[in-house]
C-alpha cells in the first residue's frame, strides 16, 4: 500500500496536478483519468514517471519499452499494453470493464466467461 500511495501522491498527482483523477483502485492496481495530449510521451520524457514502471509488456518498438524491467517487484505495469482506454466502469474491487481501441475486456472475480 505504501508504494501505491507514494506513486499516487508523489509521482502522478505531483506531475499532473488537477489534470488527473483516480477512478479505481484495488490491492495492486490504479486506474486514472488523465487529461494529457499523450500519456506515453509524458512517460518517455519524464524519468520520475518512467522509473516506477515495468514497461516490458509494451510492444518492442514502443519508446518506453525496457525489457530488463519485466516482473520487477515494486514496479507498476500497464495492463493495456500501451493502448489507451476509451471507456471504463467499475462496480467494486475486481469487477470492472473497459474498452480499448474497440476491444472490450470484462473482469468479474468468481464469474467465468463464455
Amino acid at each position: 500500500k505504501t508504494l501505491m500511495y507514494d506513486y499516487h501522491y508523489n509521482v502522478m498527482q505531483k506531475h499532473y496536478g488537477d489534470k488527473i483523477e483516480l477512478m479505481y483502485t484495488d490491492t495492486d492496481s490504479l486506474v486514472y483519468y488523465i487529461q494529457t495530449d499523450d500519456f506515453y510521451n509524458d512517460l518517455a520524457n519524464n524519468s520520475n514517471l518512467l522509473d516506477r514502471m515495468d514497461t516490458a509488456n509494451l510492444p518492442r518498438d514502443h519508446p518506453c519499452y525496457i525489457a530488463e524491467r519485466k516482473k520487477i517487484p515494486g514496479l507498476f505495469s500497464d495492463e493495456t499494453d500501451g493502448r489507451i482506454m476509451k471507456e471504463f466502469i467499475a462496480l467494486r474491487a475486481k469487477s470492472y470493464a473497459y474498452i480499448i481501441e474497440d476491444k472490450e475486456k470484462i473482469k468479474a472475480k468468481g464469474i467465468r466467461g463464455h
